[in-house]
């Protein structure tokens, strides 16, 4: 039982420590990087064909 609840433990600091990362480096860039834009030409029938 004693295992158990370990492991608990552990895989919430993991989750935990995964969340505070994640923050941190969202924090840290501050969005200096732009989203990339998605863009692509379009294929477009010709009207009266």
């Amino acid at each position: 039982m004693a295992i158990e609840v370990r492991k608990g433990w552990m895989f919430g600091g993991l989750g935990l420590a995964l969340l505070a990362a994640t923050l941190l480096w969202a924090w840290l860039d501050g969005g200096e990087r732009p989203l990339d834009r998605l863009e692509a030409p379009a294929m477009l029938p010709k009207v009266g064909q």
